[in-house]
């Protein structure tokens, strides 16, 4: 039996409300010879038209990701991901993450949760993020 990979994650926003219409995740290996950038794993789902939180151009997001999206359940290109879903919770977020790695060939992962600091470095927007968390 293969051993799990190990990854360490971050959620780029700070989350106000139960659930979103997206995230973008950040992602490393806890390999510590790893050296290389995070991935950004942004994922999408559907949204509500009606909901003016989840964005102005909703309708015709949704209109695109009906149409890359036909009969199955996601679609990824590279780092990005549509989900068959109105909005996702922490979990299924989670899950939808573990989607993303079985579908690129990375079926046996286990990830956990880790400080943005610990991206410091790896990716620019979490650079950004800590500076302004400092000058907060």
């Amino acid at each position: 039996m293969t051993e799990p990979v190990h990854w360490k994650y971050c959620f780029a926003h700070t989350w106000s409300k139960e659930s979103a219409v997206w995230e973008d995740v950040l992602l490393l290996p806890q390999d510590p010879a790893y050296d290389g950038e995070a991935v950004q794993l942004t994922v999408d789902a559907f949204g509500d038209v009606g909901d003016p939180t989840h964005g102005g151009e909703r309708a015709e997001f949704q209109k695109k990701a009906l149409q890359k999206l036909g009969d199955r359940e996601c679609w990824i290109e590279s780092s990005d991901m549509i989900v068959r879903a109105t909005d996702f919770n922490k979990q299924e977020l989670i899950q939808w993450v573990h989607r993303w790695f079985s579908e690129t060939g990375l079926p046996q992962i286990e990830l956990a949760t880790a400080p943005i600091e610990e991206f410091k470095g790896r990716y620019p927007y979490a650079d950004l993020l800590i500076t302004l968390q400092k000058k907060l």
